[in-house]
């Protein structure tokens, strides 16, 4: 293809037409810009393919930590039923005058074993931070 543009320069110096040739050398620009033009939307084209799969990529993992937190929510929520049952327990017995001592010390010692204690949740917020803290949150455009 060079070899057959350079022999059509060559024999239109050779003929003195300069006029042609200088048709010929905007026509040839003309080709190259087209050239960076298509591989300039070529390149922003697999840029935003990248952008959309690390969205997708961020998006599931967000999902999956939302999924992971729900699971311990419910674990937590059935933990803090059961330490409500525990302090009922013990309430109930101090209110009924006829409970035995060994159902005072069950409730009593349950009640220091689960119903004192509460559930501390603390949320895994790595990808929210990954996501803030390398600039990368204006990756996620669905809202």
């Amino acid at each position: 293809m060079f070899r057959f543009l350079r022999k059509i320069r060559q024999k239109l110096l050779l003929e003195n037409k300069i006029s042609d040739y200088l048709k010929y050398g905007i026509g040839e620009i003309f080709l190259v810009v087209i050239g960076i033009l298509i591989a300039l939307q070529i390149n922003t084209w697999n840029e935003n393919r990248k952008l959309d799969q690390q969205e997708i990529s961020y998006l599931n993992r967000l999902i999956q930590e939302n999924k992971s937190e729900i699971l311990t929510f419910k674990a937590e929520i059935e933990q803090l039923k059961n330490n409500n049952e525990k302090i009922t327990n013990l309430s109930l017995a101090f209110k009924n005058e006829n409970s035995s001592d060994s159902l005072l010390v069950l409730s009593a010692r349950e009640f220091m074993i689960y119903g004192s204690l509460y559930p501390r949740f603390n949320p895994s917020i790595s990808t929210y931070e990954g996501l803030s803290s390398t600039g990368n949150l204006g990756v996620i455009k669905d809202t």
